[in-house]
C-alpha cells in the first residue's frame, strides 16, 4: 500500500488479516522488531488478535477465531 497525504496530516489505511495461528505470527513479528499497537488479546467480537504497523505507517491487524462458528 503506498502512503497517502492530504494537504494537512498524514492518512493511513488499514488490513484485517484473518490467520489460523495468531500467536505464531505475533511472537515472530516481535522476534523481526515490528512494531506492536496493540498486543495480542481475546477481543469481544470472537478473535484472539494483536495490531501493528507497515513501514509507511498503515494499521494491519491479524486475527483469528476463537471457536469454529466465527
Amino acid at each position: 500500500m503506498p502512503p497517502c497525504y492530504t494537504k494537512d496530516a498524514k492518512c493511513n489505511s488499514g488490513l484485517y488479516v484473518r490467520v489460523d495461528d495468531a500467536d505464531a505470527i505475533y511472537v515472530e513479528l516481535q522476534e523481526r522488531g515490528a512494531p506492536i499497537d496493540y498486543t495480542i488479546y481475546d477481543a469481544p467480537h470472537g478473535f484472539r488478535e494483536f495490531g501493528t504497523q507497515d513501514p509507511d505507517g498503515h494499521d494491519i491487524a491479524f486475527g483469528q477465531p476463537l471457536s469454529s462458528g466465527s
